[in-house]
């Protein structure tokens, strides 16, 4: 989902490595060493872009009444990953 993050905003690559630059460089980033791993940086990244409606939420975007399922463990995993839907749903992003 990560990789199709950056299919739907294409700079949301060049922001994940400045910050994960920005974590090096600070050494904040270092999870052998106590701190917050990349991979939270990022997720914690999409989140922030998410809540300032500067990207969508994939697991949101579905057309119908009906959430689509893809069961794993019992786990609802499903989130578009069709562009076109995403375009003709969102005019915003």
């Amino acid at each position: 989902m990560l990789a199709f993050y950056t299919k739907v905003e294409p700079k949301l690559r060049t922001l994940g490595i400045a910050l994960k630059t920005v974590t090096k460089i600070t050494k904040i980033g270092r999870a052998a060493a106590g701190g917050i791993s990349s991979y939270a940086w990022i997720i914690m990244l999409i989140h922030y872009l998410q809540q300032i409606d500067q990207l969508p939420v994939l697991q949101e975007l579905y057309e119908g009444s009906t959430k689509p399922t893809n069961l794993v463990n019992g786990w609802n995993v499903w989130y578009q990953n069709d562009l076109s839907v995403i375009v003709s749903i969102t005019s915003s992003y």
